[in-house]
C-alpha cells in the first residue's frame, strides 16, 4: 500500500474521472491576505496524488477568526509564510481547481492574482441546480449523504463526486472546459 492510499475518499460515490485540485484556506481575520492554513487535496481519476494541510504564518497582528478556525498566532509562529509554502502547491494549481465557496477563490486570487485554471465552485453548482438559497457545507454533505470525515478539501471532493454521479453530463462539461467562461452552471 502506498503512502497516499490512506487518504482514500470517504464517499460511496464513484470517483470523478478527471484531475481535480481541491483547495481550502483558513484566514486569521477578514482579510483575504491573512492566510493561516492551506489545505490541498489532488485527485487524478480517483487516485490521491497529493494531500496536505499546512499552517501558514501570515503577516498580520489581527487574529479575530481564532474563535472559528482555532488557529492562533502561537500555532503558526514556526510555520512558513505563504510565499515560502507556495512552491510546494503551485504545480497542482492548474486544470480543475475546486473549492466550496467563492471566498476560497478570492483568497487564492488575493495571494496569487489570476492563475490559468478552470475554477469550479461547488457551492454555486449546488445553488444553481438544487435551488438552495443559503446553506453550509454540512447542509450539502447531508443532502448528498456524504461523510463528515477528513479535511475540508476531502469533503468537497466527496460533494463533487456526488454531483458528478447525479448530473454526469453537466459535470463533464464543467470539468472539461478550458476556462470558467466556457460553460455556465445555470445552463
Amino acid at each position: 500500500m502506498g503512502f497516499f492510499d490512506i487518504f482514500r475518499t470517504h464517499t460511496d460515490y464513484p470517483p470523478v474521472p478527471f484531475l481535480v485540485t481541491v483547495i481550502a484556506f483558513e484566514t486569521a481575520n477578514k482579510s483575504h491576505k491573512s492566510v493561516c492554513k492551506v489545505s490541498v487535496h489532488v485527485v487524478d481519476n480517483g487516485n490521491v496524488i497529493f494531500s496536505e494541510e499546512q499552517l501558514i504564518k501570515p503577516k498580520t497582528k489581527s487574529w479575530t477568526f481564532t474563535y472559528y478556525n482555532h488557529i492562533s498566532e502561537k500555532d503558526v509562529q514556526n510555520a512558513p509564510t505563504f510565499e515560502e509554502y507556495w512552491p510546494t502547491i503551485e504545480p497542482y494549481i492548474k486544470g480543475n481547481v475546486v473549492y466550496f465557496s467563492n471566498y476560497q477563490r478570492s483568497v487564492l486570487h488575493a495571494k496569487c492574482g489570476d492563475l490559468p485554471a478552470n475554477y469550479v465552485d461547488v457551492q454555486d453548482i449546488v445553488c444553481a441546480w438544487y435551488e438552495m438559497d443559503h446553506y453550509t457545507m454540512d447542509d450539502v454533505l447531508d443532502k448528498f449523504g456524504c461523510d463528515y470525515g477528513g479535511s475540508k478539501p476531502e469533503m468537497v471532493y466527496d460533494i463533487l463526486c456526488a454531483l458528478y454521479q447525479r448530473k454526469k453530463g453537466k459535470m463533464k462539461k464543467i470539468l472539461s472546459r478550458k476556462n470558467e467562461d466556457d460553460y455556465d452552471y445555470y445552463d
